[in-house]
């Protein structure tokens, strides 16, 4: 075992995986963070649906608006405005 050129290779091969190795546990500690955060999140996120109802928030979860949802424009040049496919008669000068 004392050919230079095969223990280049191999202590070159060792360096890569060793740096390999750095490069997943970095990983993995990453993903064990992001995983803890979501977690916190969802357990505060079930808390808050499980929560009794208050006043307050009863408030926030039921809207009513006093505006109608739709509301329509009045136009005084309504024959102006309709295209001729929703009219159902004739372009003008057009027989």
């Amino acid at each position: 075992m004392s050919d230079p050129s095969f223990m280049a290779r191999l202590s070159e091969a060792i360096q890569r995986e060793h740096e390999a190795t750095m490069v997943l546990q970095q990983l993995a500690s990453e993903l064990v963070d992001h995983a803890i955060r979501i977690r916190t999140f969802t357990d505060k996120l079930q808390s808050y649906v499980e929560a009794p109802e208050t006043p307050a928030r009863a408030r926030q979860d039921v809207v009513v608006s006093e505006t109608p949802a739709v509301s329509y424009a009045t136009y005084s040049d309504a024959p102006m405005v309709i295209p001729h496919a929703l009219k159902g008669g004739p372009i003008r000068g057009e027989r």
